[in-house]
């Protein structure tokens, strides 16, 4: 089985003599003994099912089908024992290792976890990565490899070992190793962890590996002759899907990009005993007080240490500064750092040391006083977060610090305002949620900004939707209150886009009809008394009657802010310049294909087509995975093929492909359940055309 690729299958057994074997492994196997002139056959080199099995009991065999979801650690034990002997090779084939951690392995997971838990895996996209991995995730909340808790085996790139790792999201965490071996402290404190646990050796110069090991909070090594028993590999799993349960349930939640860098200040009591009541006084008469470092000569902060500070601040991550002394620590909120003394004003320093004394001032506001021993507690060091270090550099009498703020359990209200920051919503970030290139974004925010509304047309499952609620969230900057969304439809009128007539009980018993506002209307009242931009999104804008839903809009909209009295009120309506419209078009619905031209004159089209790029950086990303092999270039085919036999608005999207966990089964129920039922409404007249399109055409893995 390690030789040829093979690990337990899943389906069906082979019954011999009270034990079980894997029946399509004895095939091949068997295949290179019946033809040794073709060697055994690889696992990769037929289906099993049917064809082994009946093969199997025509000689005699008995064949079983296990039971599904029976807790069966015999298979993950196969798959962890034939990846490292595969690793450990000297020229792994990176096929067998694929199946073994991507199929192989997380059906081996399925089968001892809860409904509650999903899977993952990766052994890299295109070349092979050094540390192959499958993990275990919470089924709800995030999903993303990039951030929040999983449990997850580490294959050591020799194949010497493997970790079941208690971790956490690595891949956008900003300021190297020292963030993620922080938070795997915190972690292991949320998920009660005893003790340090084995430390995880990867045996690899990648960054990846090298921030996995970082990112560790517990971890339990197997060397590859070392292997447990079933039970126990079913026990050890279970031990740290515990640890993850506690973890989730402590509240603990770590922002994924940034974790929050403080600074420390030692001072002495023999330079001025009442330090922190002088400091406090001013600040409590000027709002802020400058805290001045003592020295006149060295540089007082590195230049990334002052970057880092400064982009906190401007982003609004709560920072702070400790004054720790006297037997006691002060925690104050950091406003501003000067490296320039001339940008101290002197009416906020305390008075007993001028501006001349000092190589670098910071200004506080906020004191609050701390309990005794806090620091140790709390605190550990940015540059070397090991809890044992904080001590010692608590008794240097004149270091400046650079700190972290560890959670304690219990402790939320001293820390949830710092690791939860609203995050920005940058280009950037834009980018990486709808997998556009930068100057297609560019050139749709230039004309949304222009125009105040586009449209994103193309078929079905290109993203159209997807991309105006990401847009939308980037210009409102994720405001409550500050996005809507409608979908048009037939029946879909003036009355509930701009104003309609209500019938109302008036005062002597009688219907009135009284003018009651749309959605427009609606956001253009909310947005009365403030600056900040709002968005309609406007789903499906070709399935309703555009002119008559419009109405007066369609001139609105190409002369914002001018006064225009609507159908039903004597007032006179501006439509903002504020408010802007995403609208989205089904190119593939015939019925609709075509839209009003005064609607097409006003709002910019942006084409959105299926992109194999788009589906190839999906992959590309850590915590998506696909085992369907020629995933993209299948997809490619097909599209060439309906193009050519009808045209680009009857292609399929690449969203229909994209899946956190894809595989052979997603993709045949895909194209089952939605694709194919497209290509039917296609070719409705055409059903010899429709039986040429099948998946296995395009996929030929998929058979």
């Amino acid at each position: 089985m390690r030789r040829y690729g093979y690990s337990s299958h899943f389906q069906y057994v082979l019954v011999n003599g009270g034990r079980e074997y894997p029946a399509k492994a004895i095939v091949g196997a068997a295949h290179g003994f019946q033809h040794p002139e073709r060697g055994p056959l690889r696992h990769t080199a037929f289906n099993g099912g049917s064809q082994a099995n009946g093969k199997l009991e025509g000689l005699g065999f008995a064949v079983r089908r296990r039971s599904a979801g029976s807790a069966d650690a015999g298979a993950l034990g196969s798959v962890l024992v034939g990846t490292m002997a595969e690793l450990g090779s000297g020229a792994p084939d990176h096929a067998i290792v694929r199946k073994l951690v991507t199929v192989d392995g997380q059906q081996a997971l399925r089968d001892l976890v809860a409904e509650r838990w999903v899977t993952h895996a990766s052994v890299g996209q295109g070349s092979a990565a050094d540390v192959p991995w499958f993990a275990v995730r919470p089924k709800e909340g995030t999903t993303s490899a990039r951030r929040g808790f999983y449990v997850v085996y580490l294959f050591a790139a020799d194949g010497s070992a493997v970790y079941l790792s208690l971790n956490q999201g690595t891949e956008d965490v900003k300021g190297g190793r020292s963030p993620l071996l922080k938070r795997a402290i915190d972690l292991a404190v949320a998920g009660g962890v005893p003790g340090k646990g084995d430390p995880i050796e990867l045996g690899s110069k990648a960054q990846r590996p090298r921030n996995y090991e970082a990112a560790n909070a517990y971890a339990i090594r197997y060397a590859v002759d070392e292997v447990p028993d079933d039970e126990t590999l079913a026990a050890d799993l279970q031990r740290m899907l515990d640890y993850l349960e506690h973890a989730i349930a402590s509240g603990l939640e770590l922002d994924p990009e940034t974790e929050p860098l403080h600074l420390l200040f030692k001072w002495s009591a023999d330079i001025e005993a009442r330090t922190i009541e002088l400091h406090q006084a001013v600040a409590a008469e000027q709002g802020a007080v400058w805290w001045g470092k003592f020295g006149t000569t060295g540089t007082p902060m590195s230049p990334r240490r002052l970057t880092e500070l400064n982009a906190q601040l401007e982003a609004g991550v709560p920072t702070y500064v400790f004054l720790y002394g006297g037997g006691r620590t002060v925690r104050t909120r950091l406003r501003q750092i000067a490296l320039d003394n001339d940008a101290v004003d002197e009416r906020r320093m305390a008075g007993y040391y001028g501006k001349d004394d000092c190589t670098m001032f910071v200004l506080l506001e906020d004191f609050t006083p701390l309990p005794p021993g806090w620091p140790l507690d709390h605190l550990l060091m940015a540059n070397d977060p090991d809890p044992d270090k904080v001590q010692g550099a608590l008794s240097n009498q004149t270091t400046l610090l650079y700190v972290y703020e560890r959670f304690v359990p219990g402790a939320r209200d001293a820390v949830v305002d710092v690791v939860s920051p609203r995050r920005e919503l940058t280009r950037e970030w834009l980018a990486d949620q709808t997998f556009w290139e930068a100057d297609l974004i560019d050139e749709l925010l230039a004309a949304i900004d222009k125009r105040g509304q586009v449209i994103l047309s193309g078929p079905p499952g290109t993203g159209k939707t997807w991309v105006a609620e990401q847009v939308a969230r980037y210009l409102t900057q994720d405001e409550p209150g500050q996005i809507r969304t409608v979908q048009f439809h037939p029946s879909y009128g003036y009355e509930e886009f701009v104003e309609g007539l209500r019938p109302i009980v008036g005062a002597n018993g009688a219907v009135v009809f009284e003018p009651r506002p749309g959605v427009v209307r609606q956001l253009a009242t909310r947005m009365e008394g403030t600056s900040a931009p709002h968005v309609l999104v406007i789903d499906e804008v070709n399935r309703a009657n555009v002119p008559r839903v419009f109405g007066e809009l369609l001139y609105m909209l190409e002369y914002r802010d001018t006064p225009l009295t609507l159908q039903h009120s004597d007032e006179t309506f501006e439509l903002p310049g504020r408010l802007k419209f995403l609208a989205t078009m089904n190119t593939a619905d015939r019925s609709t294909r075509s839209i009003d031209v005064a609607l097409r004159r006003r709002f910019p089209i942006f084409e959105c087509r299926p992109d194999a790029d788009v589906l190839r950086r999906y992959y590309e990303e850590p915590r998506n995975t696909t085992s369907v092999d020629g995933l993209v270039d299948g997809f490619v085919r097909l599209n060439m093929d309906l193009t050519e036999q009808l045209d680009r608005h009857h292609a399929i999207g690449h969203s229909f492909f994209m899946d956190r966990e894809h595989d052979a089964e997603h993709l045949r129920r895909t194209w089952r359940r939605e694709i194919l039922p497209l290509i039917e409404d296609y070719f409705y007249d055409q059903p010899e055309v429709v039986r040429q399109f099948t998946p296995e055409k395009f996929w030929p893995s998929v058979a």
